[in-house]
């Protein structure tokens, strides 16, 4: 209490959550299933952008580790390579923390090359900076119907997701995507109320 006013008094900090402790991890995996659905929808995925081998979604990537030196992705010319991948499908679900130089990276890279097509998973994010400046009519975007668990979690993530689909056409429409039943989260997406449109 201070100066007798107990609106005043300290208040004990709240212990963390277990909502907190997945908000701040960086490195998630993306369900195969979710991966899968993306490949009969878009077609092969040969480029993870941003991986490590413990997560790598396709038989090329980039990040820690990486065979070919290709450690910093951010370093490295990505129209130069769709140019080589010839219009195949690259993947991208960067860390969270920071997602503008991602992003800023995918209209560069398509305002560049004709044939970059990326598919980028992030959390929605639709009323920030970096959607209005990077993605907001320059790319199409899927708003994932369902919350997404990813590899080695046991609930679905806190966000709902956005799938950017750099390259394609219509820049700026949005989309619903549902994710398929095995990608779901076992909790609130696949509730009775929630797949029924209640809640």
């Amino acid at each position: 209490m201070r100066d007798g006013n107990p609106s005043l008094a300290r208040k004990p900090r709240a212990s963390r959550s277990r909502h907190d402790d997945r908000m701040s991890k960086q490195d998630y995996a993306t369900p195969r299933t979710f991966i899968e659905a993306c490949r009969r929808r878009f077609g092969p995925i040969t480029m993870d952008l941003a991986a490590h081998a413990g997560n790598a979604m396709a038989p090329a990537w980039m990040g820690p580790g990486a065979e070919d030196g290709r450690v910093d992705s951010l370093q490295v010319d990505w129209a130069v390579l769709a140019a080589a991948l010839a219009g195949e499908v690259m993947w991208l679900n960067p860390e969270y923390k920071c997602i503008r130089p991602w992003a800023q990276k995918c209209l560069d890279t398509i305002r560049r090359s004709e044939s970059a097509r990326i598919l980028m998973l992030v959390p929605n994010g639709m009323g920030s900076d970096w959607y209005r400046d990077c993605v907001h009519r320059h790319a199409p975007t899927l708003v994932i119907n369902g919350r997404i668990t990813f590899r080695g979690e046991s609930a679905g993530y806190p966000k709902d997701h956005l799938l950017v689909l750099w390259g394609w056409a219509f820049a700026g429409a949005v989309d619903i995507w549902p994710l398929p039943p095995e990608a779901r989260s076992d909790t609130h997406s696949r509730s009775a109320d929630y797949l029924a449109g209640r809640c």
